[in-house]
């Protein structure tokens, strides 16, 4: 459950350039209100990215990707500035294979102190074989590197503070 609530508009605008190609740019305003009364926050957000999509095995290697960044500023009881890039590819290197990844980068800046007090940051890269002509066979392999730092006056659901870990997964 989150302690806050917000009122706001955005406006987004997306377009496919070609067959394979899109873009996207979302602009936002609103204001954050802390349900404990303890202050409220004016947010200002800017996403803006680009998408890939080959899916024709015809025309070569079926590639995907999505390359994104963010831009969040927060004025009044907090003082932040987060930034985001998000990157996605995956591609199937034959009928039976696919290739995936994932990075996500993420970190605000206390601009009363001029800290790093938010950081999520997380690296995914794996591999599926699912034989077409076996069904009975499915394997996924993962590794995921993760490191997470929520900012000091938040808690998660968890209580953790901060997060750390690689992980490989079969």
């Amino acid at each position: 459950a989150s302690d806050n609530q917000g009122t706001g508009h955005e406006v987004g605008l997306g377009m496919d350039l070609n067959n394979r190609w899109a873009v996207f740019f979302n602009l936002g305003q609103g204001y954050v209100y802390r349900l404990d009364s303890s202050g409220t926050d004016r947010r200002n957000n800017l996403a803006l990215g680009v998408s890939y999509s080959q899916r024709d095995m015809t025309k070569g290697i079926p590639l995907e990707g999505r390359l994104g960044y963010e831009r969040q500023e927060d004025r009044g009881q907090s003082l932040r500035d987060q930034q985001r890039i998000q990157l996605e590819l995956k591609s199937q290197s034959s009928g039976d294979t696919t290739w995936f990844t994932n990075l996500n980068w993420s970190e605000g800046i206390n601009r009363a102190t001029g800290l790093v007090d938010l950081r999520n940051n997380r690296f995914d890269l794996g591999f599926a074989y699912r034989p077409v002509l076996n069904d009975q066979l499915n394997m996924i392999v993962k590794y995921t590197w993760l490191d997470d730092q929520q900012p000091l006056n938040q808690s998660g659901i968890t209580g953790l503070e901060q997060e750390k870990a690689q992980v490989v997964a079969v």
